[in-house]
């Protein structure tokens, strides 16, 4: 008899746990589906068999982000992490970093991810959402360093690239904000994202003309040496760039052989590669230096993949393929009729970053 009731508990306790794993799983697909309210009713009736579920919660928790009820979000996050194990504790520890961010605690938030961090010091998204809480401090500097230290541990992880691209625009640094993009872009190409930064990429590029009749005003940024030295050369060539091709372009269209605005955006993006690749090689490293000093991301890591990219003949399939939610005709045409040169890059790609 003993045996009888101690398998039917045993036989109950499977189902209950079968039905929650179930309601998680459900939930899961509705909050994925952008049903975040639908999501987290369902979470809390898997939280009525399961009360000590850290999972739920931080399920819960992340839905009511999504809605935007950061306080709610802070909220689980804390219960989330009052019953997680050490080892489940990083997505309760981002949840409640970025709620702390979102509410406008943001030192709070900070002084959290430098706690979490002591966990989980080489974890990229914790290095990512902390970066971010460091920019809305206006604390650049550090900001890009664990940027840059984040996507040493991951560096497929797109938003990071797009995150350190939009420190270098707030710093003017043009050249490094166009690299973080192009990177970025060529991660993630048709999110809602990519749609928002290919037209800032777009303006890095050419800049910002004002046409009244005839005339026409081009705005010029000159960078200043002293500002970043090493990078004069490049960003003094990014800002001449557009201007440069502008004048070819009417020139062309003059003579009757007008290119398109994406063959002019491929013919541009090569130059740039190019000339950032000879910066490269003629580039003098310092004798002395600390080897975490000494290496760049920029010129390590960004600069030789764009110029090999180049020397490998896949800058029109890369510009094409970055630009995929640009809404173009024509560039929605090349993505179907030149599958196979997609392949060869994407293989190319695959292979090399």
């Amino acid at each position: 008899m003993k045996k009888l009731i101690l398998l039917l508990c045993l036989y109950a306790g499977a189902l209950q746990a079968q039905s929650v794993d179930s309601l998680i799983s459900a939930g899961i697909k509705l909050h994925d589906a952008g049903d975040y309210e639908a999501a987290i009713d369902t979470y809390k009736k898997a939280l009525a068999m399961d009360s000590k579920s850290f999972l739920i919660y931080y399920e819960i928790g992340f839905s009511y982000s999504a809605l935007n009820n950061h306080q709610e979000a802070l909220k689980y996050a804390e219960l989330s992490l009052s019953f997680a194990t050490q080892q489940s504790r990083l997505h309760p520890l981002i949840l409640k970093g970025s709620a702390l961010d979102d509410l406008g605690r943001t030192a709070e938030s900070v002084a959290f991810y430098k706690e979490a961090l002591k966990e989980f010091p080489t974890h990229y998204l914790l290095l990512f959402n902390y970066a971010i809480s460091l920019s809305r401090l206006g604390n650049y500097a550090e900001a890009e360093q664990v940027l840059i230290q984040a996507l040493s541990h991951n560096f497929n992880h797109p938003g990071s690239h797009l995150q350190l691209a939009k420190i270098n625009l707030e710093k003017n640094h043009k050249s490094k904000a166009a690299l973080g993009l192009y990177f970025f872009l060529m991660l993630e190409n048709t999110s809602a994202r990519a749609e928002e930064n290919i037209p800032v990429l777009i303006n890095l590029l050419y800049g910002n003309k004002k046409t009244s009749d005839d005339n026409k005003t081009i705005y010029l940024t000159v960078p200043d040496p002293k500002n970043d030295p090493e990078w004069a050369s490049a960003d003094l060539f990014f800002s001449i760039l557009g201007i440069a091709s502008g004048q070819i372009d009417q020139a062309l269209r003059d003579k009757g052989a007008a290119q398109s605005e994406q063959q002019r955006f491929v013919a541009d993006t090569e130059k740039f590669f190019k000339t950032l690749g000879e910066l490269r090689d003629k580039r003098k490293k310092p004798k002395k230096k600390k080897a975490e000093q000494a290496f760049s991301i920029w010129w390590d890591n960004y600069i030789p993949f764009f110029s090999e990219l180049v020397k490998q003949n896949h800058t029109e399939a890369f510009c094409y393929h970055i630009m995929a939610a640009a809404n173009s005709t024509e560039v929605n045409e090349w993505l179907m009729n030149k599958e196979e040169k997609l392949s060869y890059f994407y293989l190319w790609a695959n292979s090399n970053r």
